[in-house]
């Protein structure tokens, strides 16, 4: 039985449209006017002609996946560099990747960059016949990103060249199904720029929000200030109080098994460490990427902590924190608060991050930074009254959820592009 579906045709990358050419990169008899270029190497271009103004040098750095950044770090050129080697000038259309590093990433030149000068480190690819913007987003497709890391050289640092690229496929439809796939791809970026845009938005709402409440500088409604009294921490409302940490909560440093002990571990108690903080964003931690037994539990210095106690990091990544969702323990990187009556947790969470300079500042070691549990418990901080402790987290836990919710829409969107660029790319989906 024909498994091919009528007016489409196999190819070395899978069915597409009969009417659609399969080619490669620069391939000559499909691609008219397509050219490459490197980057201009040492004995072209020295670093003693950079400038600190000028045409941005575009190299591995600058190349994000999508789009071109510029770095306070990034070096420029001058008029004379450019006008001697005027075959490393970008144009508006040009494709660009990195030639070592990220060779999976790419960004299509665009006139809002304004001039740009090709790297050393970088690649650019050219097509005067096709549309650039369909070709920049099939170097976007899975497949394409598979074959450029599959196909690059070397062990420590993938590599790029000529030679890799020019044999890449590329899957090619008339010129005018190319531009309306690309206008339906660039719809989407531009709702998922859009998205991008209103989350940060909101944050620095947030962050404006929590430097007005948390310093009192702001009041909720049935909440005023009446005067300032000042303290060793600043001025503060008048009916605002100073507490050291360990006078609002208890600090319960963590613990580790034997990790040669196979019976201490992969059971169903949750075990932090600060890796699990730094992969998880959001105010909560749900789950962890190692377990411990009960056994484990008891043969170590680690403490089970109750729902919504405060993981604080005390190592390497001092004073990042998040909420147990579930009653967890946590390994030796961690002081973790467990607020008393006095303090409501959320509240304490959010005032954290004003509390990480001071942190900081108690923190020593060489290799790695790490508080201890005396420099942690000394640390002072403003507390409201309980009742407003809630209020204020409420306020901003609100914030939080929206941001979240905007986040998951973000979420879904690029799951939606991804879905839309696996059909259309392939032909699966028909334009015209």
């Amino acid at each position: 039985m024909n498994s091919i579906p009528k007016g489409y045709k196999k190819t070395e990358v899978g069915i597409i449209p009969e009417d659609w050419k399969f080619c490669y990169i620069l391939d000559k008899k499909n691609l008219n006017e397509a050219s490459i270029q490197t980057g201009p190497f040492g004995t072209l271009l020295k670093a003693s002609e950079y400038t600190s103004n000028g045409i941005p040098v575009i190299s591995v750095r600058e190349i994000r996946d999508g789009y071109i950044f510029i770095f306070e770090e990034t070096p420029f050129v001058g008029r004379y560099t450019c006008k001697r080697l005027p075959q490393f000038i970008l144009e508006e259309g040009d494709i660009v990747f990195a030639r070592k590093g990220g060779v999976d990433r790419s960004a299509i030149v665009q006139k809002k960059y304004g001039a740009l000068f090709l790297g050393s480190d970088g690649i650019r690819l050219r097509f005067k016949k096709e549309n650039p913007e369909y070709i920049a987003f099939w170097f976007h497709s899975d497949l394409l990103k598979k074959e450029l890391l599959q196909n690059a050289t070397g062990t420590i640092m993938a590599n790029m060249s000529q030679e890799i690229m020019s044999h890449l496929p590329l899957l090619l439809p008339s010129l005018p199904e190319q531009k309306a796939i690309a206008e339906v791809l660039s719809d989407m970026d531009a709702l998922i720029e859009a998205q991008k845009e209103l989350i940060a938005k909101k944050r620095d709402i947030k962050q404006g929000t929590m430097q007005e409440l948390l310093s009192g500088r702001a009041r909720l409604p049935g909440y005023e200030t009446k005067g300032w009294k000042h303290t060793d921490i600043g001025d503060i409302p008048d009916d605002w109080e100073v507490k050291e940490l360990e006078e609002i909560s208890d600090i319960i440093s963590g613990g580790t098994p034997k990790t040669t002990e196979k019976s201490f571990w992969n059971g169903t108690i949750l075990w932090c460490t600060p890796t699990d903080i730094t992969r998880t964003s959001g105010r909560y931690i749900e789950s962890t990427e190692k377990t411990i037994t009960d056994s484990g539990l008891k043969n170590s210095s680690a403490v089970l902590l109750p729902i919504n106690s405060l993981l604080l990091c005390s190592r390497a990544t001092v004073g990042d924190v998040r909420i147990a969702k579930h009653e967890i323990t946590t390994n030796q990187g961690f002081k973790s608060l467990i607020c008393n009556s006095s303090a409501y947790y959320l509240f304490i969470y959010y005032l954290i991050p004003s509390l990480k300079p001071k942190m900081l500042e108690k923190s020593y070691g060489s290799t790695f930074l790490e508080i201890s549990k005396s420099n942690l418990s000394s640390i002072q901080m403003q507390l409201p009254s309980y009742a407003e402790q809630k209020a204020i987290a409420q306020v901003l836990s609100d914030i939080d959820d929206e941001i979240e919710t905007l986040e998951a829409e973000l979420e879904k969107l690029n799951y939606m592009k991804r879905g839309m660029m696996q059909e259309l790319l392939t032909g699966r989906i028909r334009l015209v």
